[in-house]
């Protein structure tokens, strides 16, 4: 690459390209939500049971949960930044500064709006459980498919609204961005040694992150107008205490079992309300990962493929 016209000083747009190498495009992510319906308790305690209460998941929930996902059309990946801290008068004339406290910021994420209009009431239930109405009835202690306040003193104007603990509705998502490319691609270095492999080589970077002990903090306001119709969009706000970030890197080797139970186990962690694995340089029990000789060791991140049962 550093010689003849390959090189990026000759001057061509094809040498400078393949110095830089390939650049992302802001089109391919899949958001999660970890939401499975799958309640684990009383809906007056458990936000799964209460969306669930709510009809917000049917018989297949996991197919549901896909809905919602799939229907984000707009999101960002984090960002974070320093509060600062000042001190003057340690040198003549000098005004220090220091980092204080590490700040998460806040991201918004735009969903499109179904016609059952699930998407909407998921995120208006979703802060309904976080803070419940309580009427001289007392307190909501579970949802209703037509509305977790339909209720009849829900229009007692001596209601109050009362807020639930956060453990029981902070929760954790995620988001991966990957490429056009994703995915896994056919091992063709099948050798003498290894006769018959069914073995998959991951074909494309990635990158996850997991937002740690995440809520919605703002449903925003809907605009409709008698103009031109187009699909109705929904912005939701969230708020979290951190997140972790998680590379994937291409090359690694699975086996069509491996992605299968990989796929189980983190339906299960989902369950748990865990979100995916992420044990770095351990994969999880009954999968494994093989690093081809060509790339450098390092910790082992196993990312999630959908794969059909």
């Amino acid at each position: 690459m550093m010689g003849g016209t390959s090189h990026p000083t000759a001057g061509t747009i094809g040498g400078a390209m393949d110095y830089i190498g390939e650049l992302s495009q802001s089109s391919q992510f899949k958001f999660n939500l970890y939401l499975n319906g799958i309640g684990t308790g009383e809906p007056n305690e458990d936000l799964n049971s209460w969306l669930n209460s709510c009809g917000l998941f049917g018989g297949d929930s996991n197919d549901q949960t896909l809905k919602y996902e799939l229907l984000c059309h707009q999101a960002q990946l984090p960002g974070t930044q320093f509060e600062l801290a000042t001190e003057k008068g340690g040198y003549q004339g000098l005004t220090e500064t220091f980092a204080r406290a590490r700040q998460f910021t806040q991201f918004a994420v735009s969903f499109y709006v179904d016609t059952d209009y699930n998407v909407l009431r998921l995120f208006e239930e979703w802060m309904n459980f976080i803070n419940p109405l309580t009427t001289q009835e007392g307190p909501t202690e579970t949802g209703y498919p037509s509305g977790s306040l339909l209720r009849g003193s829900a229009s007692d104007r001596n209601g109050f609204l009362r807020m639930r603990y956060p453990e029981s509705y902070k929760k954790i998502i995620g988001i991966t961005k990957f490429e056009r490319n994703a995915g896994f691609a056919a091992n063709t270095n099948i050798n003498e040694s290894t006769p018959g492999s069914e073995k998959f080589i991951q074909k494309s970077r990635s990158i996850s992150y997991q937002f740690i002990n995440a809520f919605p903090i703002q449903v925003a306001a809907v605009n409709m107008s008698y103009g031109g119709s187009e699909i109705l969009k929904v912005d939701v706000v969230f708020n979290y205490d951190r997140y972790i970030t998680i590379k994937n890197d291409p090359g690694q080797q699975f086996s069509p079992s491996d992605i299968k139970n990989l796929r189980q186990e983190t339906q299960q962690l989902i369950n748990q309300g865990k979100g995916f694995p992420i044990n770095p340089g351990q994969p999880p029990e009954g999968v494994t990962a093989e690093q081809p000789s060509n790339t450098q060791t390092g910790p082992t991140r196993l990312q999630v493929i959908p794969f059909s049962q």
